[in-house]
């Protein structure tokens, strides 16, 4: 029989917590129109704050997962981050986005 121990239990609860937080904010999160795009840059006030540096295909849990990774041009662009993933997401819905920013 599994027996968990009690320690176990607040990791547990503070994953659950963390993960319905980070989901609600990222639902409030509102992505301004000051972004596009081109096939492999992001743009952001018409400056190129994003550029695609790797496209990955895997095979997990029976599904193809397919991933796109960009890289931020510059670190004046890392609190824009999270509005650019948003817009990635958007615009990308069945990929999986990652964004690098490199010091």
């Amino acid at each position: 029989m599994f027996h968990l121990k009690l320690g176990f239990i607040p990791i547990i609860v503070l994953t659950i917590f963390w993960t319905s937080c980070s989901r609600e904010l990222a639902r409030n999160q509102k992505t301004p129109d000051l972004f596009s795009h081109t096939e492999t840059d992001v743009y952001y006030n018409s400056e190129l704050c994003a550029k695609l540096v790797s496209l990955e295909m895997a095979y997990d849990n029976r599904k193809i997962v397919r991933e796109a990774t960009f890289v931020l041009t510059d670190e004046k662009y890392s609190g824009e981050a999270v509005n650019i993933l948003l817009y990635l997401r958007k615009k990308i819905p069945t990929w999986e986005i990652e964004l690098e920013i490199r010091r």
